[in-house]
């Protein structure tokens, strides 16, 4: 069974990384947490007592660097979404900066244009 504070806790810590690794206003952690909080606490208006993580830190990384990000808005759906296209996007340069050589990422997008190898099918996740 999943310990459903953990797991909003693991999301929180996502969360904030992926602002300060995009450069987004610190505000969005707090909006992140919020949002959490009150998923786990439902309208109770409790606040969830989230123990805070252990620090982690980078080891040096060896080896060969690969990426693969997958961005789908739901195009054309009822239930499209805006920004996941973007946010891949935008984490690029930040694995760059990290050592991922940009010939090294791939990048499987629903945006429209594009090719039929750069979609984010289930053959195209398997086969990068």
């Amino acid at each position: 069974q999943i310990d459903l504070v953990q797991a909003f806790s693991s999301l929180l810590i996502m969360g904030k990384a992926c602002s300060l690794l995009s450069g987004r206003e610190p505000q969005v952690a707090g909006l992140i947490e919020d949002a959490l909080v009150k998923a786990a606490t439902g309208d109770a208006g409790q606040p969830a007592s989230l123990s805070k993580p252990a620090e982690v830190t980078q080891k040096p990384l060896s080896g060969r660097h690969r990426s693969l990000l997958i961005g789908i808005n739901y195009r054309n759906s009822r239930n499209e979404l805006r920004g996941c296209v973007n946010d891949v996007k935008r984490m690029l340069p930040v694995l760059e900066s990290l050592g991922f050589p940009a010939g090294e990422q791939r990048l499987l997008l629903d945006e429209e244009g594009a090719q039929e190898d750069a979609l984010p099918t289930m053959a195209n996740m398997l086969e990068a």
